[in-house]
């Protein structure tokens, strides 16, 4: 089941937020990760969050910045089930774009990502970490609605993120997008 997080699921999603960054980013030393913990705790805590849960717990999370995925996560023993798929499903719904980062070394999520619709939009480096990462968006409908332009598709590459949320390239509107990596 999917449903919002609540406090008492801080601990068992930052457990998977770290879990999860050590295995898909074996290129970012492992301190990186743990020294952002507290921080990242405290950006987790003002996110739209919502998490998988099952009879054993929540299994894995998405963060929301509005149209901004801050992070996809799923546990350890849990990928490759659909789990991904369902949570950025939730996300989609009421939605007609979403747009995300991810690191270029990470190809299982940049994969991902493509199969389920995103293209990449831009590259360049995480300002944080110096690894090259992929701007991706998400489009409900590719196409113009009843003739008018779509507003994106005059906005360089690399400033899709920007276009979409409200922000600048390396900006973030909460402490967990640089931190994030839900698909980086």
């Amino acid at each position: 089941m999917i449903r919002a997080s609540r406090a008492s699921d801080m601990d068992g999603i930052v457990g998977i937020w770290l879990d999860a960054n050590l295995r898909a980013h074996s290129f970012i030393p492992a301190e990186y990760w743990k020294d952002n913990l507290g921080y990242v705790r405290e950006a987790i805590a003002l996110a739209e969050v919502h998490v998988y849960e099952d009879e054993r717990g929540v299994q894995g999370f998405i963060g929301l910045d509005g149209g901004h995925v801050e992070g996809l996560f799923v546990a350890a023993g849990m990928r490759s089930r659909g789990i991904g798929r369902r949570l950025l499903d939730h996300a989609k719904r009421g939605r007609d774009r979403l747009v995300l980062e991810a690191y270029r070394r990470n190809t299982r999520a940049v994969s991902f990502y493509q199969r389920e619709g995103f293209e990449i939009q831009g590259e360049g480096p995480d300002a944080r970490t110096g690894e090259m990462e992929y701007s991706m968006i998400w489009r409900r409908d590719r196409r113009t609605d009843a003739g008018h332009e779509d507003p994106l598709r005059h906005v360089l590459p690399g400033d899709v993120a920007a276009a979409a949320t409200g922000h600048r390239r390396g900006q973030s509107s909460t402490a967990a997008r640089s931190h994030s990596s839900v698909g980086r």
